[in-house]
């Protein structure tokens, strides 16, 4: 929910011409650990917690994640709201 608010953010700022880097920055490391997280599984723990990918591709995966959500969220913060809502 933090990464997504912290995105959400990010368009939001953008909108304004306000300084985004104060919302992308944290947002971009926090979707990196969740979806590392979420992907990797270490083999000290009983139950799996996640998909079970060795750590460096968990980790490679989770880099192309997050700036994936930072060029959502800048194409989104590029967009003039006219554009956004139809009528």
């Amino acid at each position: 929910l933090a990464a997504s608010t912290l995105m959400a953010g990010t368009v939001w700022l953008m909108r304004r011409g306000k300084n985004m880097l104060i919302a992308l920055v944290p947002g971009m490391f926090m979707t990196f650990i969740i979806a590392a997280y979420i992907l990797w599984t270490s083999k000290e723990h009983k139950q799996a917690y996640g998909f079970g990918l060795p750590l460096w591709l968990a980790c490679t995966i989770g880099i192309l994640v997050a700036c994936g959500a930072a060029f959502c969220a800048y194409r989104l913060g590029k967009k003039k709201n006219d554009e956004l809502i139809p009528e």
